[in-house]
């Protein structure tokens, strides 16, 4: 196992999905955590979603609102601080 950003998110020095219960240690296990990859340092709520990432999601809501996908047009692309939510109902 080589620790790298893509294998071990939070540097714990833990394999995320593997030996990692807490992948970005927000303190919100994986399980429960409705935004997974929140930012080192951030601070999540007791569903694991930061500040920023809240604010993310309501513009994302609100332009999806705003602007309807039209028939045959390509899906937004979630990033990594997507809510869970989000990526289902894309």
């Amino acid at each position: 196992f080589v620790s790298n950003k893509l294998t071990d998110f939070d540097g714990d020095g833990c394999a995320d999905g593997l030996e990692d219960a807490d992948e970005d240690d927000d303190d919100i296990i994986d399980s429960k955590d409705r935004c997974p990859h929140t930012r080192p340092g951030d601070v999540s709520d007791g569903s694991g979603c930061s500040e920023q990432q809240r604010v993310e999601a309501a513009q994302r809501a609100e332009q999806a609102r705003l602007s309807p996908p039209t028939l045959g047009a390509a899906a937004p692309v979630p990033s990594e601080h997507t809510m869970l939510e989000e990526w289902a109902a894309l």
